[in-house]
């Protein structure tokens, strides 16, 4: 049973704003007010959120405090995590403040297969019955590579997983989703963002919207539209910035960096281990915001 429509549209991952180590919830909701005119909702969780490096209770704070300003029909929430528990708090914090998509992403550490991610993935069902569940298909954290074989199983085997977040660079593995599982699947990378909306993709959960929220607004409204050219101009527009500033690992960094630049966020503070640089590659990518 499903309780969500499709998601559809703008949904970037937020950043979690930093001061001193601690979480800027002032600064949080001032991102929130700063994107809410552009974007259809937010996602909270992933490598751009840091969560791996905040604990269970900073998530569920920050969960609650982004679904008390934005409304939780426009959240969607990563539940990514190892342990089950952690998984089952989490989970269980979003739907109390009435989230109705849950994000999970395949196990990381261990080798998985099918059979571990069927059961797996039945495990978190059950533990957040009535409602839907994303699945983010992100093989270079998880280093879990899934073939759309094996994602329709999963699907099959797991009805509540009726979104699919796709970050792998496999470029048929979309088309193949939207043309043979009953997903609604969601572009992942921004750097091939515009081959996921030509294969079928039905929205973003990219960070292209964080750094540029009016031009991806634009982008979207031309692309429903059906003006593709106009669209075109506008992610060629933004393609530089994805080549100086989102195709290597440092990149949770680069969009905190490029946020403090236009102002958005009072501090470019992240983390550790993730940590501040200074290069000529960030040099590159501010003059492109």
């Amino acid at each position: 049973m499903t309780t969500t429509s499709a998601l559809t549209g703008l949904h970037p991952p937020l950043a979690t704003p930093m001061h001193n180590g601690a979480i800027d919830f002032d600064s949080l909701e001032r991102e929130l007010e700063h994107l809410s005119p552009y974007v259809h909702g937010v996602l909270y969780g992933g490598s751009i959120s840091e969560t791996t490096s905040l604990s269970v209770s900073e998530r569920i704070s920050v969960i609650e405090r982004v679904a008390a300003t934005l409304g939780p029909d426009r959240v969607s929430v990563s539940i990514a995590d190892n342990s089950l528990v952690n998984r089952a708090m989490i989970a269980e914090a979003a739907m109390a403040v009435g989230v109705q998509l849950l994000v999970l992403s395949c196990p990381n550490y261990y080798t998985n297969d099918l059979s571990m991610l069927v059961d797996y993935f039945t495990a978190v069902a059950e533990l957040t019955p009535g409602t839907d569940l994303c699945l983010y298909d992100n093989p270079y954290t998880s280093h879990t590579w899934l073939s759309p074989a094996d994602i329709i199983a999963l699907v099959r085997a797991v009805p509540q997983i009726t979104h699919a977040k796709v970050t792998d660079r496999a470029l048929e593995k979309v088309a193949t989703l939207t043309r043979e599982a009953d997903l609604t699947v969601l572009s992942g990378d921004d750097l091939i963002l515009w081959h996921h909306l030509n294969n079928g993709a039905a929205g973003l959960m990219t960070a292209l919207p964080l750094i540029f929220p009016s031009r991806c607004a634009e982008l979207w409204q031309a692309w429903i539209g059906g003006d593709r050219p106009r669209a075109k101009r506008h992610f060629d527009e933004m393609a530089a910035y994805c080549n100086a500033a989102l195709s290597a690992d440092d990149y949770p960094y680069f969009i905190k960096a490029s946020m403090h630049h236009q102002g958005v966020l009072p501090s470019d503070e992240v983390r550790p281990p993730l940590r501040r640089i200074t290069s000529h590659r960030l040099a590159d990518a501010l003059e492109l915001v």
